[in-house]
């Protein structure tokens, strides 16, 4: 795993001694050690790790190795999982969709801040090398419009609940459906009955029946 060791050899404290700890608690040189390599073994596209942060907000709630007690983050994880579980499980297609939206949007943005505000040229040539189609940036650039597509698909239902909901639906109305029919048939036979039998006075009872039979002794007219 070369790339997390490269990541852990700035974080836990050797090359970058100025790493933030939590105020309520200096944290040990052993401990800043385990919380990088909490954060470098996290596997959210959202981790953020610029100047000597440690921490991830592609979901809700974010995750602040340095400054979170240990009992957050032990309950906090789980939580990003199962959300970071569930887009891998939506269609890929759709990410993909959101994804490229928000590298639209991004330049649309960014087009915008570059009329209105004084950048430096270093920042305006490194935005206009990235105003391309979404289809030819790189993978890296793409997981960047990615983070965000994630952060979307979050906030709705499990493409499964969705395909079981849709199944339920579909199963009701289908139950539905043969109800409507046993109804139509029920009523076709009983019109059926009443041309066959009439109106007539049930001689039981002595009252007049305007069904095909007597309502209290539920037998046919004669």
């Amino acid at each position: 795993m070369p790339e997390q060791n490269e990541e852990l050899t700035t974080y836990i404290g050797e090359t970058n001694p100025n790493v933030p700890t939590p105020e309520q608690n200096e944290l040990t040189p052993e401990e800043r050690k385990l919380r990088a390599l909490l954060w470098a073994a996290h596997a959210c596209l959202g981790k953020y790790g610029d100047d000597g942060e440690l921490q991830c907000n592609c979901f809700l709630p974010p995750i602040d190795f340095l400054r979170d007690t240990p009992e957050e983050i032990e309950l906090k994880i789980p939580i990003h999982y199962a959300q970071l579980a569930k887009v891998q499980r939506t269609r890929p297609e759709l990410r993909e969709a959101l994804a490229e939206l928000e590298h639209e949007q991004w330049i649309e943005w960014a087009k915008n801040l570059i009329k209105r505000e004084s950048l430096s040229l270093e920042r305006i040539e490194r935005w206009n090398k990235l105003m391309i189609p979404y289809s030819q940036l790189t993978e890296e650039q793409k997981d960047q419009d990615r983070i965000w597509a994630d952060k979307c698909l979050a906030l709705y239902p499990d493409i499964e609940q969705i395909d079981e909901l849709r199944t339920k639906l579909t199963e009701l109305e289908n139950t539905l459906n043969d109800r409507e029919t046993d109804l139509i048939q029920a009523k076709r036979e009983e019109q059926e009955r009443l041309m066959e039998w009439g109106d007539g006075i049930c001689e039981e009872h002595k009252h007049f029946c305007e069904r095909w039979h007597c309502p209290e002794c539920r037998q046919a007219l004669k």
